[in-house]
């Protein structure tokens, strides 16, 4: 008998026998993950790091309180950072990790200049899974984070990463790479967005995973729908979905992006792009975003 051939998920270890269900997010490493929960637990420790060094270097700096700091979620500055960057660093370390560190310079009505950054990785010439972001107008600290080596066309950069990127076997992947790309890049937005709107008294992020079982059961009897186009025109579904786990109510959200994968059968799916539980009811308001579908929540 031909033995599987068999992967295995970096974070929880878990055996996965379809390539087709791999989650990857930097170029040329081995690390996969079976969901973007094991993707976010897997880096917790980075994420948090890179958090901390913020606060120490605008502790040193007085920048503490700093205004454009309220500028930090805007939904568009990040977007058009992580599309077209005003300038790209990139960071490698003795180990063959790569750290990009984007750029982009905004000027709010009314106000001075500020600049976005991003610290992200790169897969298939596209952002994949954002590290770290914020805003600032403080040169000095701008500067902490042009790192490394500055890639200065940074469009002919992804092209050449788009090329080796093809000649690594990712060729079994029943996606159109374009396709792939945007699911990555949706995955990677909205995951930024959940990281800077929920509590630190919420659900853990290292605990996302033992809620993950409530993905099936969200998916195929919500208690809300929700579906809107996104500001790139993609149709965005939002499922939500209560439920009580030992003694404690909380939500579970799955977040879908509408795609066709064949276009002469008019194959369409919804591809989950960010799974969360949460217990905060704020949170949960902000996703009853657009034309709702089915279904009012239970009391």
């Amino acid at each position: 008998m031909r033995r599987k051939k068999i992967f295995y998920c970096t974070n929880c270890k878990k055996i996965i026998y379809d390539i087709e269900k791999l989650l990857l997010v930097e170029q040329g490493r081995c690390n996969c993950f079976c969901s973007e929960n094991c993707i976010v637990e897997f880096h917790a420790p980075l994420l948090e790091y890179m958090e901390r060094e913020e606060h120490s270097l605008r502790a040193e700096m007085n920048l503490l309180d700093e205004p454009a700091l309220a500028y930090k979620n805007e939904e568009e500055f990040f977007k058009q950072t992580m599309g077209k960057p005003d300038k790209v660093w990139l960071d490698k370390n003795e180990l063959g990790e790569e750290f990009y560190y984007f750029q982009s310079q905004f000027t709010p009505d009314g106000e001075a200049p500020l600049t976005k950054i991003l610290v992200c990785y790169l897969f298939n010439g596209a952002p994949s899974f954002v590290l770290f972001q914020t805003c600032t107008r403080s040169k000095e600290l701008i500067k902490e984070y042009q790192t490394g080596e500055r890639i200065k066309n940074f469009l002919e950069y992804q092209k050449d990463q788009k090329i080796v990127a093809e000649n690594e076997n990712f060729e079994e992947l029943p996606m159109e790479p374009q396709l792939i790309e945007l699911i990555e890049q949706k995955r990677s937005h909205f995951l930024a967005l959940l990281l800077e709107k929920r509590l630190p008294t919420d659900i853990p992020l290292e605990s996302f995973g033992l809620y993950e079982s409530y993905l099936p059961k969200t998916l195929e009897g919500p208690d809300e729908v929700y579906q809107y186009k996104d500001d790139d025109g993609e149709e965005i579904y939002t499922y939500i979905r209560s439920f009580e786990k030992d003694g404690i109510s909380f939500f579970y959200l799955a977040v879908c992006l509408h795609v066709s994968t064949d276009m002469e059968k008019d194959e369409d799916v919804l591809v989950p792009i960010l799974t969360f539980p949460s217990l905060d009811g704020e949170l949960y308001a902000d996703y009853k975003k657009g034309e709702q579908l089915t279904g009012s929540l239970k009391n």
